[in-house]
């Protein structure tokens, strides 16, 4: 049972990030930074994060997962400090440079020693997939809301960044003390870890995930950079606006958790379809609505389309028996990658076009996000 207790380290990094975030984008928007001002605190983040989860694959090991995790938590307190201390404006946009590099050292590594502590038949391999997912999720929702409350509660920004510092020091500390389960049973990874025998013969596709999973991933990221700005503009109160958020990453997470009930999903076409139609309706919902209300409903929608990408790209990397560390490594450098790229033209179309014009140009999106997996899926069917 103390195996589970591991799923609250991704989850409170989440939060901190999360935090990390809200804070910075609301500061700079409040104080009339332009859409691609903002926008680029999240650009900047994902810059770092997927270089350095590349290199975090290559040397994320077992044996050494655990002292990467307590190394980027006890780092991540001391950035939360540095963000107290020095508050200019400017200054966030090196330290959520630096964020990113930490980040990536916690987030490959974990999945690392995740696969090992609970081990890769087809049971374990997607209840462990459906608990990363709700887990992760659930630390972007609660640190959206928990930031957005504190700040309006207590009119300072700076509480925010001394709760993430203490948060990452329990941290440390929790996966010190529960560091025997990472102790690799065999030498090297692939050993550690058995094949998942129920998927064995099926197609792989690990490349769609990364292509697919990766146009939600970019929309995400969009709406993260760029709803601050939207919502500023419109006058929505931080704490509303950390309801969206949480809404999105809480639907996220259950989906997530959800999907792992079922065995073969992410080998069958419909499931994807319907999931994908969702999260288009709840794009055109921000694009085209000025009331909170609708964007609680779009919040919802999309983090439903989020949540199956979240879990099929987590599977189709991890499934494998000897491609898994360094699936996992492009899997997190496909989120860096759409980090940068989705604030980057959200920003650019937010300030040239209007703020709702992000929105409908993603919609456009994943319609060709559906017509990819459908076509991937109707030539590569479930091998009985």
């Amino acid at each position: 049972m103390s195996r589970l207790l591991i799923y609250f380290f991704p989850m409170i990094m989440n939060v901190i990030l999360s935090t990390l975030f809200f804070v910075c984008s609301i500061r700079l928007a409040e104080n009339g930074a332009s859409a691609l001002a903002v926008s680029m605190v999240c650009t900047l983040w994902a810059i770092t994060y997927s270089l350095s989860a590349l290199l975090a694959g290559r040397i994320a090991t077992v044996a050494n997962s655990t002292r990467l995790l307590i190394g980027s938590c006890l780092a991540m307190v001391a950035l939360s400090l540095l963000f107290i201390i020095f508050g200019g404006l400017q200054t966030q946009y090196v330290f959520m440079i630096i964020s990113g590099m930490l980040t990536a050292m916690f987030f490959t590594p974990f999945q690392v020693f995740m696969k090992a502590v609970f081990g890769g038949n087809s049971g374990n391999l997607s209840v462990s997939i459906g608990l990363y997912t709700i887990s992760w999720s659930v630390g972007l929702a609660c640190g959206f809301f928990i930031s957005g409350l504190l700040w309006e509660l207590l009119n300072s920004w700076r509480i925010c960044h001394a709760v993430n510092a203490i948060m990452a020091l329990c941290c440390a500390g929790g996966i010190y003390m529960l560091r025997h389960h990472a102790r690799p049973r065999i030498d090297g990874v692939a050993s550690v870890v058995p094949a998942a025998q129920s998927y064995h013969g099926q197609y792989d596709f690990a490349m769609i995930g990364w292509i697919c999973s990766g146009i939600s991933f970019l929309i995400i990221a969009m709406l993260r950079a760029v709803f601050p700005t939207q919502a500023t503009s419109l006058q929505i109160p931080k704490a509303d606006q950390g309801i969206v958020f949480a809404l999105l990453y809480l639907t996220q997470g259950f989906v997530g958790l959800g999907l792992s009930l079922f065995k073969f999903w992410m080998y069958r076409t419909l499931p994807i379809i319907i999931m994908t139609v969702l999260g288009t309706i709840g794009l055109l919902c921000f694009g085209l609505s000025i009331h909170i209300h609708t964007f609680y409903l779009a919040a919802v929608m999309i983090g439903i389309y989020g949540g199956a990408a979240a879990f099929y790209i987590a599977f189709h990397a991890l499934v494998h028996p000897e491609k898994s560390t360094r699936n996992v490594s492009i899997n997190e450098a496909v989120v860096g990658l759409t980090g940068i790229i989705g604030p980057l033209i959200g920003g650019i179309i937010g300030d040239r076009i209007s703020l709702s014009a992000p929105f409908i140009f993603c919609a456009i999106i994943t319609i060709i996000a559906i017509i990819i997996q459908f076509r991937t899926h109707r030539r590569h069917p479930l091998k009985s």
